[in-house]
């Protein structure tokens, strides 16, 4: 059997941390005018969300904000009185896709843009240093970008392209920092989607030929549903898959890791 005829290396998980201070805080006064301008709106017509293009797949993306127990910045040219953290969700309109909002949608190939700002000496509501995170001296925006199924390279240029479908102008994502850092990437092994249907099937008899040498049955098991259902009472709402790593179900107090969960309920099937 020879491997490599069947399989190649993918762009798998990536934790991004963008730091842009060129601008200063602009790019984040800019997301909070969305959030003023969209107003009442939040209510009535949800989160904002628009579409765009990018490298000839189109994408939604959704934006949303949430507080934080932060001091307002005590220089004269912070603009806020509050230091709101804002959310961008992202998702890819194609085959993968589950036709939910960003935000809702499990994001297969997709993910999470979030926005901290940061200047020198930050200070939590109590009054004491916040810690663990880059005083660069200036101020600056944090941009970490979570996501899955997609080309490294294309990370930055996705944030620009995104921001400015949002109405953010993408000329403020340049430059980044040095400072700019990577939590993790992960390459993973999978078949090729054009060959997947006759390379899963050879595979399929490799195993159950060395099976069949130990005395050991393979059996074929159909993985639908088996993500988003509960194993242990088997609900199937999407939305009890909170991300690709956490599954909740709170009526039967389930709460685990959603792969886990995938597994088990293929482990029931047998």
């Amino acid at each position: 059997m020879v491997v490599h005829d069947f399989q190649v290396p993918m762009c798998h998980e990536f934790d991004v941390h963008f730091h842009f201070a060129a601008d200063g805080l602009k790019p984040y006064y800019a997301l909070d005018s969305i959030r003023k301008d969209w107003g009442d709106r939040w209510r009535s017509e949800g989160k904002p969300t628009a579409g765009f293009e990018f490298n000839g797949t189109q994408w939604k993306t959704t934006l949303d904000y949430d507080s934080q127990p932060l001091q307002p910045w005590r220089d004269s040219s912070y603009r806020l009185e509050s230091t709101p953290l804002f959310r961008a969700y992202f998702v890819a309109c194609d085959e993968l896709y589950d036709g939910e909002r960003p935000d809702q949608s499990q994001r297969i190939r997709g993910g999470t843009i979030t926005v901290r700002p940061r200047w020198p000496e930050m200070r939590k509501e109590n009054g004491r240093k916040v810690r663990g995170y880059m005083d660069l001296g200036k101020p600056y925006l944090d941009v970490q970008v979570q996501a899955s199924n997609i080309d490294f390279e294309d990370y930055l240029e996705l944030v620009r392209v995104a921001f400015g479908a949002l109405g953010v102008s993408p000329s403020y994502i340049r430059d980044p920092e040095p400072s700019s850092n990577i939590n993790d990437a992960a390459v993973y092994v999978r078949i090729r989607r054009g060959e997947s249907g006759w390379a899963f099937d050879r595979i399929y008899q490799y195993l159950a030929y060395k099976g069949k040498m130990r005395g050991v049955e393979v059996l074929k098991e159909n993985e639908w549903d088996t993500s988003k259902t509960c194993s242990n009472c088997g609900d199937t709402t999407k939305s009890n898959r909170v991300e690709r790593g956490l599954y909740v179900r709170s009526s039967c107090e389930l709460v685990g890791n959603a792969d886990c969960n995938g597994a088990e309920n293929m482990r029931q099937k047998i």
